[in-house]
């Protein structure tokens, strides 16, 4: 009698256990592969970045607007707007050329010169006895065929010193980078030809300047 009651007690425990087992859901096989294929790759995305961030300069586009009532050469970048050159000098108003109409005509070569391919580098070199603004393909280098005319962006003041000009304009000394970032690898932002002329990557300047709020 007792050996009865033992075995009914141990057939009614497994039952018990048996049924809790069945209870509990089981999960489906997991597909590894597709499981791998629904997770963000961020080699993809960071590559995307960085190729936006190459192509600023091809991208962008020069036009003259008015900010602050003041006639500005203005890039439009995918950062946002940068004001290059504000137009506020009237010394060769006499000869026709007010703000406002080197503003349009500077801007416009800008577009030109970026359209083509040629827009690099804007440094400083001289024409006809004048000293000018104009534009490089690379570096070390010199003016794209200024003689002709072909990589002028605008005339100086004569007598004043380009270089210094160039360094205002642009901003470049709160701009230019450090000893210890150029030591990490940051590129430069400024260079100097063997002549001693002075000469700014755009594709570093427009990453670096500051932008304006969109008009």
């Amino acid at each position: 009698m007792k050996t009865r009651f033992l075995i009914t007690k141990v057939l009614t425990a497994l039952a018990i256990a048996l049924s809790a087992c069945s209870s509990q859901p089981t999960n489906p096989p997991t597909n590894s592969a597709s499981a791998r294929s629904q997770l963000p790759n961020p080699t993809a995305s960071t590559a995307s970045k960085g190729s936006d961030s190459s192509q600023l300069l091809s991208r962008s586009k020069f036009t003259c607007v008015r900010s602050n009532g003041v006639p500005t050469t203005m890039a439009r970048t995918s950062r946002g707007n940068i004001p290059m050159i504000r137009w506020v000098s009237s010394y060769f108003s006499n000869s026709g050329y007010d703000p406002q109409t080197r503003c349009e005509e500077v801007s416009g070569r800008f577009q030109t010169y970026q359209e083509n391919g040629r827009l690099k580098y804007v440094g400083v070199a001289e024409l006809n006895g004048y000293p000018i603004l104009c534009v490089a393909e690379q570096m070390p280098g010199s003016c794209l065929n200024v003689g002709n005319n072909k990589g002028l962006l605008f005339t100086l003041k004569p007598d004043s010193d380009p270089n210094e000009i160039l360094r205002q304009m642009l901003r470049v000394r709160d701009l230019a980078s450090s000893p210890l970032e150029q030591a990490i690898g940051r590129p430069k932002l400024t260079h100097l030809n063997s002549q001693g002329y002075l000469f700014v990557d755009l594709e570093q300047y427009l990453k670096r300047a500051p932008v304006e709020d969109n008009k």
